[in-house]
């Protein structure tokens, strides 16, 4: 809310430098819930590709780039291949996140943009149709566990490519 509210840093950073005239409206929309979600999750997804990343030898680089490769297809060939247990458990862990997003829809879609967590609760606590919550809760869960299995195996199926 600090970030994008009509006083916010992106507002007055964007006033200031002349680029709109008129704060804009980043809250209680479809748009500041996306880029909200997005900023929450970024770490998710940052910080497993970097361990992964820092722990690539250097003299693969190396090797790759006395063979004539140039820095693209070292990236595709070499670092990108070897990146992908980090994205896979960045995707993961970003993907589990996000669907259990509860507290940032409310903030800042101001109650009218809804996650399924959301949607759960006020089945639960402001209907009071606990068995419909739970259903849509198994449901849920039955297709979460689903797309990680689906994933996974798509996963160790392409580092078994990488690594033969």
């Amino acid at each position: 809310m600090l970030v994008l509210g009509n006083n916010g840093l992106i507002n007055r950073t964007l006033l200031k430098m002349g680029l709109i005239q008129s704060p804009l409206p980043l809250m209680h929309n479809e748009t500041g819930v996306a880029i909200g979600l997005v900023m929450v999750s970024l770490p998710f997804m940052v910080f497993p590709i970097y361990s992964v990343l820092k722990g690539i030898d250097h003299r693969l680089k190396e090797a790759a780039e006395s063979l004539g490769a140039g820095e693209w297809q070292v990236f595709w060939n070499v670092t990108f291949p070897l990146s992908l247990p980090g994205v896979a458990a960045g995707i993961v862990l970003v993907f589990l996140f996000q669907l259990t997003a509860f507290i940032v829809p409310g903030l800042l879609g101001g109650g009218y943009y809804d996650m399924v967590a959301n949607f759960i609760y006020d089945q639960a606590l402001g209907v009071l149709n606990l068995p419909f919550a739970a259903a849509v809760a198994m449901v849920m869960l039955v297709v979460t566990l689903g797309l990680i299995t689906g994933l996974n195996r798509l996963f160790q199926r392409n580092l078994k490519d990488i690594n033969a």
